[in-house]
């Protein structure tokens, strides 16, 4: 049996994407909630992956946690 191909497709964003991003350009409060989010859903699945023992998985989550607190921190 030899090797299955895998074929790699990237998805294009749609393209009201741009449009729907634009709200984050304009309204700072937007970009820190959303920040906020991501910190913590990082952090919560940091946890997870900890628990899990997937090291690596648990530093870049830990990694994505930390930038999003950082921008937060920047912005006050």
């Amino acid at each position: 049996m030899g090797a299955a191909k895998i074929q790699h497709r990237h998805a294009k964003p749609p393209r009201s994407a741009p449009r729907a991003l634009e709200k984050f350009r304009r309204d700072p409060q937007e970009t820190a909630k959303t920040a906020e989010y991501i910190a913590d859903m990082a952090g919560e699945l940091a946890r997870l992956a900890g628990a899990a023992r997937l090291p690596i998985l648990t530093y870049f989550l830990n990694m994505a946690r930390m930038e999003a607190e950082s921008h937060l921190s920047s912005r006050s």
